[in-house]
C-alpha cells in the first residue's frame, strides 16, 4: 500500500453474506413479480414449457441491471447500503459503469465453482472474492458521516491569555485549513466555555 492509498477496512465476510441474503430476497420477489405478469395478466399457461426458462432470465436480467446501477451509481446495492458497506476500486472510488457490469457478470464465476469464488475471501487479506480479483475491486465498510468524523479531530487547547489557539502559526498551512474548515465549531466551544465559567 502506497502513502497516497486510502485506509480502507475491508468488509467481514459474515456482513457480506447477510447483504447477498437480503439482495437475494430482491431478485426473488423480482422473479415472482415477473411470473405473476405473465400468468395473471397475460394469461401464459402455467404448464408452457418456455415459462421457467423465461422467468429465470428475466431474474437474471434483473439482477444484472439492479447490480450495475446501484454498485455504479451508489458504490452499493441496498444489501450493502442496510449493512454499511460498499463496494470500491483500489483508490478507493466508486466503480463506473463497465466496472460494476463486469463485476455482477464476474460473479456468476464465484457461483458456478461451488461457493470457491466467495470462499477465497476468507483467505484473503483484503477479503476480496473471485470477482473482486478479476474486477479490482474490494468491499469496505462505509465511511463515517462527515460529523462522526469532524468529532474525532482533536480541539488545539486555547490560550487563555491571549486568546489564540496554542502551537499553531498564523503562517502555518496545517493551521490555515483547520481553522477554515472548523472555525464556526471552535467559536462554538468557546462561547460554551466562557458562559461556563461566567
Amino acid at each position: 500500500m502506497t502513502e497516497n492509498t486510502p485506509r480502507m477496512a475491508p468488509a467481514a465476510p459474515g456482513n457480506r453474506l447477510g447483504a447477498k441474503l437480503a439482495d437475494q430476497a430482491v431478485y426473488i420477489l423480482a422473479r415472482a413479480c415477473c411470473y405473476t405478469l405473465l400468468v395473471s395478466v397475460l394469461d401464459v399457461a402455467p404448464s408452457a414449457k418456455w415459462l421457467t426458462p423465461l422467468v429465470w432470465a428475466c431474474g437474471w436480467t434483473f439482477h444484472l441491471a439492479y447490480d450495475t446501477y446501484f454498485v455504479s451509481r451508489f458504490g452499493a446495492t441496498p444489501g450493502k447500503m442496510l449493512l454499511c458497506m460498499r463496494v470500491a476500486t483500489a483508490d478507493g472510488s466508486r466503480p463506473g459503469w463497465r466496472r460494476a457490469l463486469c463485476r455482477s457478470l464476474a460473479e456468476w464465476l464465484s457461483k458456478i465453482t461451488l461457493g470457491a469464488g466467495y470462499a477465497m475471501a476468507l483467505f484473503d487479506p483484503q477479503r476480496r472474492t473471485l470477482h473482486d480479483r478479476l474486477c479490482g475491486t474490494v468491499v469496505v465498510t462505509a465511511d463515517k458521516e462527515k460529523q462522526e468524523e469532524q468529532d474525532k479531530i482533536p480541539v488545539p487547547p486555547v490560550d487563555s491569555a491571549g486568546g489564540g489557539l496554542v502551537g499553531l502559526g498564523g503562517d502555518d498551512p496545517v493551521f490555515a485549513q483547520f481553522a477554515g474548515e472548523h472555525a464556526g465549531a471552535l467559536l462554538l466551544r468557546r462561547v460554551k466555555g466562557d458562559a461556563s465559567h461566567g
